[in-house]
């Protein structure tokens, strides 16, 4: 049957019958939606726990920022501006952590979870290094 401007319908190939003699049905979607991770649940505390995180990263990119203006007035109050910036930061991997294993509740493989912790001991070392310097 040939097919003119006229006679199309959107769905109308769907009915027909394909090379191999089957009938076209239109696609099924799936029934279950995607299964949300950890990182993705909805209750209050992930949400509290999300924005201090984004929060905890903007302040501390902000902080680094300044105290690279402040090198040539003072060279102590850039270490201070520093140091408080590697404890924010080590405070949002704090977040991060929680968030990763789900308060705790999830236990990932170390191997996921090397970066946080190891970044986090790391910003927690550098400030000290930063404030005794």
């Amino acid at each position: 049957m040939i097919q003119t401007d006229k006679d199309h319908k959107p769905d109308s190939h769907f009915g027909m019958l394909d090379c191999a003699g089957h009938v076209c049905d239109p696609p099924v979607p799936p029934q279950d939606p995607a299964p949300q991770h950890s990182l993705h649940s909805r209750s209050p505390q992930a949400h509290r726990f999300l924005l201090l995180r984004n929060c905890a990263v903007v302040s501390a990119a902000v902080l680094f920022g300044m105290s690279l203006f402040f090198v040539t007035v003072g060279q102590d109050l850039s270490f201070r501006l520093k140091a408080i910036a590697y404890f924010i930061g080590a405070a949002a991997y704090g977040c991060e952590y929680l968030m990763l294993t789900d308060f705790r509740r999830h236990k990932p493989p170390h191997r996921e979870m090397l970066m946080s912790n190891v970044f986090g001991i790391m910003y927690i070392i550098m400030g000290i290094s930063y404030f005794i310097h």
